[in-house]
């Protein structure tokens, strides 16, 4: 497949076309997915879901589960069958994978809320949005660690934790009302996390492992050393 051309920007620098990047990672699937899910909150949304925990078992409204799926539809935008050539790539690629994250997270996190408010009153759908943000930011972290495709496994991993101990406690956000403070200051900092992670990129997290080195080790010689011939040693 040839590689699209570049475009040129007002500022003299290139962009990569937003829909060729969009196109790769098959926007449409994150997308459907999330009307999909506004879909059947509207329809079932508050069913009541049995849960193990701690001291027995609880129910929780299906709602819930399905805001962590819709959360995690961003990251998993992500994924692309070419990223063993994205990873390393350069500062466009970067800047295209940020605007498509920016993109496909208001997208999915306008449809499905727009969608589940038939059903869900407008305290839940708040606690919709506080979730939202958070369960993106745990799946970014996550899909920087174990890969976009294991973008999943941090969200769902922290829901069965958050609801086997949880029961109430502060820091469950998924579960707590709309205007709780703790809540609100939790969500916030697991999206800013999420967030940052992108900036971990592969090549700067290798530089950051790498031992310190001195700065002359990888200069060029210079002055008298540089001008020995063998026979002056």
């Amino acid at each position: 497949m040839p590689t699209p051309a570049l475009v040129r920007n007002r500022t003299g620098g290139h962009t990569f076309p937003p829909l060729t990047f969009a196109l790769t990672h098959r926007t449409w699937v994150p997308l459907a997915l999330a009307a999909l899910s506004g879909l059947l909150t509207a329809w079932t949304g508050t069913a009541d879901i049995p849960m193990p925990t701690a001291s027995g078992e609880t129910t929780i409204p299906l709602w819930q589960l399905l805001t962590v799926g819709v959360g995690v539809l961003p990251a998993l935008g992500l994924h692309s069958t070419l990223r063993t050539l994205e990873e390393p790539g350069s500062d466009i690629l970067r800047r295209a994978e940020r605007h498509h994250l920016l993109w496909l997270s208001l997208a999915s996190f306008t449809l499905y809320p727009t969608i589940s408010s038939t059903l869900l009153d407008l305290p839940d759908t708040l606690i919709v949005l506080r979730s939202l943000s958070a369960w993106l930011g745990v799946a970014l972290v996550c899909g920087r660690l174990f890969g976009r495709r294991q973008s999943w496994a941090g969200p769902l991993g922290l829901m069965c934790l958050s609801t086997y101990w949880g029961d109430g406690a502060w820091w469950t956000f998924n579960a707590r009302p709309y205007d709780d403070a703790p809540s609100l200051l939790l969500s916030s900092c697991l999206l800013t996390l999420g967030l940052s992670s992108l900036a971990a990129t592969p090549w700067r997290l290798s530089r950051l492992l790498t031992p310190w080195r001195p700065l002359n080790q990888n200069r060029s010689p210079s002055g008298p050393a540089a001008t020995r011939t063998p026979g002056d040693r």
